[in-house]
């Protein structure tokens, strides 16, 4: 895990931060740092109450005992669910439509969501072998890895398949 800030002139050591982590792991991905953003993963994954999904403020000695800094912090959530819809797949409504540009890191080949935007369902299938793309079973274009549309009306169901 990463910490908070530079430690070294702290007598009370933060520790390693899941929340401060999993925005590292985000920056990583953006950077196409893979190993980096599967090392972050893991350690999120193995550490005291990840597989919960209950992590920590932080994870180190205090020296304010009995009651040390440390709760179970729920903001690591978004920073995961950003890490996952907005980075890995790529999806990212604007306010003139929707661009869905995939990031797929080393080990996953496959990804598949489904998201309500403006009243509108996109189901979006993400695998690699392209570049290619359809919308409702039609051809797109795919520009520097990225498919672009229009939000679709409330109450449509819109089917996206990309290959990356």
């Amino acid at each position: 895990g990463y910490s908070r800030y530079n430690t070294d002139s702290e007598p009370d050591l933060p520790g390693p931060w899941p929340l401060c982590s999993a925005i590292v792991a985000r920056a990583y991905l953006e950077a196409g740092d893979d190993e980096k953003v599967w090392r972050v993963l893991n350690w999120l994954n193995t550490v005291h109450g990840g597989r919960s999904g209950g992590w920590f403020e932080r994870y180190a000695q205090s020296i304010t005992p009995p009651a040390p800094p440390v709760g179970v912090v729920p903001w690591v959530w978004y920073e995961l669910i950003s890490l996952a819809i907005h980075h890995l797949a790529g999806f990212r409504p604007g306010l003139e439509g929707l661009v869905v540009r995939p990031r797929l890191i080393s080990g996953i080949d496959r990804l598949s969501l489904s998201q309500t935007v403006r009243g509108a369902t996109y189901d979006v299938e993400i695998v690699r072998g392209g570049p290619k793309a359809t919308v409702n079973g039609k051809a797109v274009a795919v520009e520097q890895g990225a498919v672009r549309l229009p939000h679709a009306p409330k109450g449509s169901h819109v089917k996206i398949h990309l290959e990356v």
